[in-house]
């Protein structure tokens, strides 16, 4: 082997390794809480999952896009982003979480079964069975010892 031949396959070498460093570390960013978070809330809405497939491809795509030009930008034009930039864009991703959490539990709480009314206040309870009959002074539809199940059964 020739010394060209030999520094040709170390350069392909060295490519290739870098290709798969960034593969895996791109895998490794991809499944960070916040992007696991970001994915599932929108994704979760869809009610097709060829749809929902079709949101995540995007998502990677344009995710891949996005760091390749950036990439490619910050390393030609040997660029560097101002620790403020990176601090805003941080906080502006910290936001965009709490927002899909709140839109995560508005979520949930939309899809909560209705609550049973009793004397104008609003008692919820979960479903439990159980040989005891209910009686007709249990206002809120449940009795001490039901309660007591019910607490039992969370510990």
């Amino acid at each position: 082997m020739s010394r060209g031949e030999d520094e040709n396959s170390q350069s392909m070498f060295s490519l290739i390794s870098i290709i798969a460093i960034g593969f895996f570390l791109g895998m490794r960013h991809a499944t960070d809480p916040d992007h696991v978070i970001a994915v599932t809330t929108i994704v979760s809405k869809q009610r097709k999952t060829s749809r929902a497939a079709l949101i995540g491809v995007m998502w990677g795509l344009g995710h891949t896009v996005t760091i390749v030009v950036v990439g490619t930008a910050i390393i030609l034009f040997n660029l560097v982003i101002p620790v403020r930039l990176g601090l805003t864009m941080e906080l502006s991703v910290g936001c965009m979480l709490i927002l899909l959490g709140i839109w995560n539990l508005y979520s949930f709480m939309k899809t909560m079964p209705a609550s049973t009314q009793a004397e104008g206040s609003v008692i919820s309870a979960p479903h439990h069975s159980h040989p005891q009959w209910h009686t007709e002074q249990d206002d809120a539809g449940l009795c001490w010892n039901d309660m007591l199940h019910i607490a039992h059964a969370k510990r």
